[in-house]
Order: C-alpha cells, then structure tokens, then sequence
C-alpha cells in the first residue's frame, strides 16, 4: 500500500508533490532558456523568428495556465501527507504520543 497511512506513505506522498513541483519548474526553465538561445540567434534565424515566438508565447501561456493547477495538486499532496503525520504520531498503538 504505498499510500496508506504509514511512513512510507507519508514519504510516496511528499515524493510525488516534490516531482509535480519539480516537472513545472523544469518545463520553465527550459521554455526560457529556449527563448534564450533564440533572442542570442535572432539575426541567424530569419524569417522563422516570428513563427519560433509564436510558439515559445503558446508554450508559456500552457505552462502559465497549467502551473497553479499542478501546484494545487502538490499542495493537496503536502497536506494529505501532513495529515498522515498528525495521525501516525496520535496513534496510541505505534508508538506515537497518542493525544
């Protein structure tokens, strides 16, 4: 059962938060490092430069639009496995305080 209420649960959880979290920054920083390379290679690129910003704006408008849903979801994932915390450590049976 990776996502029961347990340690290793608690760890699948906030592993996944980290990776949706870590997806959005990465898509990011490569879309602007993309940009980038362009705007230093403008002069080369020719009459592909507008159709290459064209596409650049639709991929960080979609990032944009898609980066607080995902960050929702990280934070939803964050907070169930908050709340596996406080029940591990409130369960008389596993050791934990039990108040």
């Amino acid at each position: 059962m990776k996502y029961a209420v347990s340690e290793e649960g608690v760890s699948a959880l906030k592993t996944a938060a980290n990776s949706v979290q870590e997806a959005i920054d990465s898509i990011k920083n490569i879309t602007n490092r993309i940009r980038n390379v362009a705007s230093d290679h403008s002069g080369l690129i020719g009459p592909h430069e507008s159709s290459i910003e064209g596409a650049l704006a639709e991929i960080e408008s979609s990032v944009n639009s898609a980066s607080d849903p995902a960050s929702n979801v990280a934070d939803k994932l964050n907070g169930v496995a908050t709340g596996y915390e406080q029940v591990i450590a409130n369960n008389p049976f596993s050791g934990g305080s039990g108040n």
